[in-house]
């Protein structure tokens, strides 16, 4: 195993061949310095222009000034994405910029059966397409246990005027997937296939056989090349896997981090960074280890910034112009601590 930076007591290695440097987009992070602190139990989270941010609370969003609430609606669910032309994700659902329902996935999902619902969904940046995994889900109640089944899709959605326009791309029975979304491509993975489909058009999906390690928990694209996954190794580590769109999607990085991911979000505009939130725990007779932290990472496992933190993190968010970040800590102290980038 090669580590490739030490930052504290926080390291990432790598046991395997990493991912080609990509060609550079936003200027890298050198430095998070903390420029805000707000006293906010909420996530999700995520970051609008200027002060404006938007955190969840129960079953509600909440519109936030600075540490100033500018108004409340409903509709609370993770992840949260500030897309393009101010509207929002919310989970499964699509918001305008006044907080109004556009799409709601957990009602269109209803089609596969009384207890169906999403169990996977991304949003494009820009809001115009989405990837949506829904499956039905077997009864609970002895009265009808024979009820239900776990028989689903995977469905493409392509909003315009009026209702969505909806193209099945592959059917499945109880199979646990990640999805992403970008302008360009659709992309859906699973613990031995990796699936990408254009965002327009009907051609078949580029199939990519993963070595098997159990499932993902995350699948993000990183610019219009690369696809990473998050997936669990041990109780002290979870790996990130590289695929890039120029070898065929083929796993071409595999970088380990010291820690469990507790949240993970691509920075904008950059085509090799994404920022990750982890905790580790380690505790017998006494408590031997108890770390936290936020760091900005290459796609070649190098360690761009980071920052301790004194409670555990259970949300990321950037600014769309990817200068500030954002991450939500609940014990013992919660609070928002927003971060501007050097």
């Amino acid at each position: 195993m090669r580590c490739l930076a030490v930052v504290g007591l926080f390291a990432v290695c790598t046991s395997r061949p990493l991912a080609a440097a990509p060609d550079p987009g936003a200027a890298q992070v050198h430095e998070l310095r903390e420029d805000a602190r707000f006293a906010q139990l909420v996530a999700p989270i995520a970051l609008g222009a200027g002060d404006r941010w938007l955190g969840g609370d129960d079953d509600e969003l909440v519109t936030f000034d600075g540490a100033r609430e500018v108004h409340r609606w409903a509709s609370a669910a993770e992840p949260l994405v500030a897309l393009s032309h101010g509207r929002w994700a919310a989970g499964a659902r699509l918001l305008d910029r006044d907080g109004a329902v556009r799409f709601d996935g957990y009602a269109w999902s209803r089609r596969f059966g009384r207890g169906a619902s999403p169990t996977a969904v991304a949003f494009s940046p820009d809001g115009a397409t989405a990837i949506i995994a829904a499956r039905d889900a077997l009864s609970r109640c002895l009265c009808d246990h024979d009820d239900g089944s776990t028989k689903g899709a995977i469905v493409r959605l392509t909003f315009g005027e009026g209702a969505p326009v909806e193209r099945e791309l592959l059917a499945f029975d109880g199979t646990r997937f990640a999805v992403a979304a970008s302008p360009r491509g659709l992309a859906a993975i699973e613990a031995t296939t990796l699936r990408v489909w254009p965002a327009r058009g009907a051609h078949a999906p580029v199939v990519v056989a993963i070595e098997a390690n159990g499932d993902f928990e995350r699948l993000v694209w990183v610019g219009a090349r690369y696809l990473v996954g998050q997936r669990y190794v041990d109780p002290e580590h979870d790996e990130l896997v590289v695929f890039d769109r120029d070898a065929a999607f083929a796993a071409t990085g595999h970088v380990s981090v010291t820690g469990s991911i507790q949240a993970l979000a691509v920075r904008p505009g950059a085509t090799d960074e994404l920022a990750v939130a982890t905790s580790r725990y380690r505790a017998h007779a006494t408590v031997e280890i108890d770390e936290k932290a936020v760091q900005v990472l290459g796609l070649d496992g190098a360690v761009h910034a980071q920052v301790a933190l004194d409670a555990e993190p259970i949300a990321l968010a950037w600014n769309p112009a990817g200068t500030r970040l954002a991450v939500a800590v609940s014990t013992p102290t919660s609070a928002v601590i927003r971060y501007a980038v050097k």
